[in-house]
């Protein structure tokens, strides 16, 4: 219950805050917001709205009139909303980000909660491609909690976190996300660059790995209980290792990883679908960077091509890309010093 005040303060004045996307993601971070009085207001229609919001034990009931559906790009003669939102995790991730890229205004403020690594890079090329020249804010956040469902009509918070690091473009940036984004979430923390907030939860990166083991067994019709081979467990060692590796060679600190875990589901379609985000958003472009940096990833790059054989796909084809981040034919050097500006 100690968490809870992350999400139930006392009131604030009430700032509206438009959200580009859908899932139980989004949905989960709406009812923090409107739990505290703001107004929310979701641009995509397919939102599935629960009675309560359930964190850790403790209940609140949605505020009327605080959360608004269906709401398309803002009407003529309509104020634009005081900042953006858009979750990571959605399915329709880059749908999204290309709807924020088109409805930003000059000033606003886009947060994107569990951004895939060097998502502010991304978008702001997003920006570029639409011929937008004006000053706004892009904000990458890591998860504001472990995991979020459906139970009945009520949306369970689970592990909803103390300190979530957050990062802009550029120094300034980044500070000036931290004064707006600490009125939404109090525990908002800065994370020196992009890089650097990206690589901070290496437990959540080294999971793809334990994802694409437990496919390798579903597809051999292996069942639960498992446990890691000898094999898979120096594999994640030597993942951890080259993930630190990384982080060294580009001047950021990564943490040490906490035990990861491997608790997933029976659902084959579902867990296929997660890796092959995982693996095309995070861990293919680590692998872009250890290239840059002319560092071997071995086994960030079996896993990989695990993932792709699994799959039946070649994940690199489909993956992002250096150059969506505005990064192509930079070398180690401009990488940092960009990041770092």
């Amino acid at each position: 219950m100690q968490n809870l005040a992350l999400a139930i303060e006392a009131p604030m004045p009430c700032q509206e805050v438009d959200i580009v996307s859908t899932g139980v993601e989004s949905l989960a971070v709406a009812a923090l917001l409107s739990s505290r009085g703001r107004a929310v207001r979701f641009t995509q229609q397919g939102v599935t709205v629960p009675d309560q919001l359930l964190i850790r034990g403790g209940s609140v009931n949605y505020k009327a009139g605080r959360l608004q559906l269906g709401a398309s790009a803002p009407e003529q003669g309509r104020r634009s909303s005081d900042l953006l939102l858009v979750c990571g995790k959605a399915g329709d991730y880059r749908k999204a980000l290309n709807m924020v890229a088109e409805m930003l205004c000059p000033g606003q403020t886009v947060f994107i909660v569990d951004a895939p690594l060097g998502t502010a890079f991304e978008l702001s090329c997003m920006i570029y491609k639409l011929r937008k020249r004006m000053a706004v804010n892009i904000i990458e956040m890591s998860p504001l909690f472990e995991e979020c469902r459906f139970e009945g009509r009520a949306l369970e918070i689970i592990g909803l976190r103390e300190q979530v690091p957050i990062c802009g473009r550029s120094v300034n940036e980044t500070r000036s996300g931290l004064d707006i984004g600490r009125q939404l979430f109090t525990g908002l923390v800065p994370a020196s660059n992009v890089l650097e907030r990206g690589l901070s939860d290496p437990a959540r990166i080294m999971r793809i790995a334990l994802q694409a083991f437990h496919l390798e067994r579903l597809a051999k019709g292996l069942a639960k209980p498992w446990a890691l081979s000898s094999e898979q467990e120096a594999k994640l060692k030597e993942m951890e290792q080259e993930i630190q590796a990384l982080g060294r060679l580009f001047n950021v600190h990564v943490t040490e990883a906490a035990a990861a875990t491997h608790d997933f589901s029976d659902n084959l379609e579902r867990e296929k679908q997660e890796l092959e985000i995982s693996v095309s958003e995070t861990l293919v472009l680590l692998s872009d960077l250890a290239g840059v940096a002319y560092q071997s990833v071995p086994c960030i790059d079996m896993i990989i091509a695990l993932a792709s054989k699994t799959l039946g796909k070649d994940l690199r084809a489909e993956s992002r890309k250096l150059s969506d981040l505005g990064l192509v034919g930079m070398d180690l050097r401009e990488i940092i010093e960009l990041v770092n500006s």
